[in-house]
């Protein structure tokens, strides 16, 4: 049985290091042949026609016995209520187990079945974004995402866009407008008026990036091969999707990319928080003079999901929270910590200490930062802007830049110093240290790991379905 989407990688470049975002299979995103299937990390997703579309649905546990539509599978394979050959023969699809009884392919062990709609729990009635979100600090945050998209500056930033003509309009659509947003969302921190490059093209013309823009990038912006590895990856994969920041080009102009397959469901939150996720990682750059290795990984990727996640569901607090349970759960199928869904606060607490070092990529073999700094430091950063506000957080970014000299690229095995000035840059920010925050910020985590296990069926993941 030929697989459907597989997993991929989106890398963000950051200084000289490789930071990946991963992406799956997402429930309601589309895909391509009715059937098709992909387990990852235990859980199983399945190509099914809902409506009119085609879209990756993950299976739900149902009671042996329960009956299956053998039009929802690909033809010219073995499933449920199709006709068989000898009565002695067997087979697999995902996980049912099916043995040939009177000439029809008959279930005989089911652990998993088809799709259950993520709706199927009926979504919330209430409009209460505290009943939606579960706490006060979730709502504050939002809150405060919202006020600061409101008086953003409506004038025109200085953005060139570069676009692959073969690319989709609805998906360039979707770029052009996000990334003009972005900047003026951040026109307080990054001037409207410096200029930045955008590319844009789909996954299948992978190669426009290798002849438009990575001739125009400086040797820092192509270290370790990132763009290659892409395109490689580009040619194996038709549904990777993502974006990548990689530094400036040669007339220092900040730069980063996107692309998707032409035929990405526009209402993927996974891609349509990708296009501010990257922008946010500009203004980092330009905080920090070009240096984000000043950056705890948690914050540097935490900061950009965050605000990515919020600029896709900003059209209400159910698209919102559509996408955090999502981005949450995500965590527990892609982290290398098995069961760090499970985790309570004690364990968020020394996993943050763990990571107060950024670490050399030279020395670190590539310095790649794990999901984890995406996902649960997207969850402190809501802890953050829903406790401070967004002047104190963003302040944090500026405060950091203080400490180069002591920093430098994080490594305090070359930089003794960088450990307490980087505490010293928080404390000036928050009024707290490090030791304080963590203890503060580890409940709130195993909240929301809690809220979203809870929450995670009571709404459509495609995004554009949430009235």
């Amino acid at each position: 049985m030929k697989l459907g989407l597989k997993i991929v990688l989106s890398l963000t470049l950051v200084a000289a290091t490789l930071s990946p975002t991963f992406a799956k299979p997402l429930v309601g995103s589309s895909c391509q042949s009715l059937g098709a299937g992909l387990t990852i990390k235990q859980t199983t997703y399945l190509c099914t026609k809902v409506g009119s579309k085609l879209l990756w649905q993950q299976f739900a546990t149902y009671p042996a016995g329960t009956e299956f539509n053998a039009d929802e599978f690909i033809a010219g394979i073995a499933a449920p209520n199709r006709g068989c050959g000898n009565n002695t023969d067997e087979a697999s699809l995902l996980n049912i187990r099916m043995s040939c009884k009177n000439g029809i392919w008959t279930i005989i062990g089911i652990k998993q079945n088809v799709a259950k709609s993520p709706s199927s729990a009926g979504p919330l009635k209430t409009t209460d974004p505290l009943k939606i979100l579960g706490n006060s600090i979730a709502v504050k945050s939002r809150e405060q995402f919202l006020t600061e998209l409101a008086n953003a500056s409506k004038s025109s930033p200085n953005i060139i866009f570069k676009v692959d003509p073969k690319l989709d309009p609805k998906l360039l659509k979707l770029i052009r407008n996000d990334t003009i947003l972005s900047a003026q969302f951040w026109a307080d921190l990054r001037p409207l008026d410096k200029s930045m490059i955008v590319y844009a093209a789909p996954t299948d013309d992978f190669q426009f990036f290798i002849d438009q823009m990575k001739p125009t990038l400086t040797e820092q912006g192509l270290e370790g091969g990132w763009l290659d590895f892409k395109f490689q990856t580009a040619l194996k994969e038709p549904g990777f999707y993502g974006g990548g920041a990689p530094a400036f080009d040669k007339d220092g102009n900040p730069v980063f990319m996107m692309y998707a397959p032409n035929n990405m469901n526009p209402g993927n939150g996974m891609f349509l928080k990708t296009t501010s996720h990257e922008y946010v990682h500009v203004v980092q750059r330009y905080l920090d003079s070009g240096n984000m290795g000043l950056l705890f990984n948690w914050e540097k990727e935490g900061q950009a999901d965050f605000i990515g996640a919020s600029f896709a569901g900003r059209q209400n607090v159910k698209a919102f929270a559509a996408l955090w349970s999502q981005l949450i759960l995500f965590l527990g199928e892609q982290s290398t910590i098995k069961d760090i869904l499970n985790w309570n606060s004690d364990q968020f607490i020394q996993w943050f200490k763990d990571r107060e070092i950024t670490g050399d990529p030279a020395a670190k073999g590539g310095g790649d930062v794990a999901i984890e700094n995406y996902i649960v430091g997207a969850m402190a950063e809501q802890w953050l802007y829903g406790t401070y506000g967004y002047k104190k957080v963003n302040q944090l970014v500026i405060n950091l830049n203080d400490a180069l000299s002591a920093c430098g690229n994080g490594d305090i095995a070359r930089n003794t110093g960088c450990p307490a000035a980087r505490n010293k840059a928080f404390f000036d920010a928050f009024g707290i240290n490090l030791s304080d925050f963590y203890p503060k910020v580890a409940p709130f985590i195993v909240s929301e790991i809690a809220w979203a296990k809870k929450n995670q069926y009571l709404y459509p993941t495609d995004l554009t379905l949430i009235k």
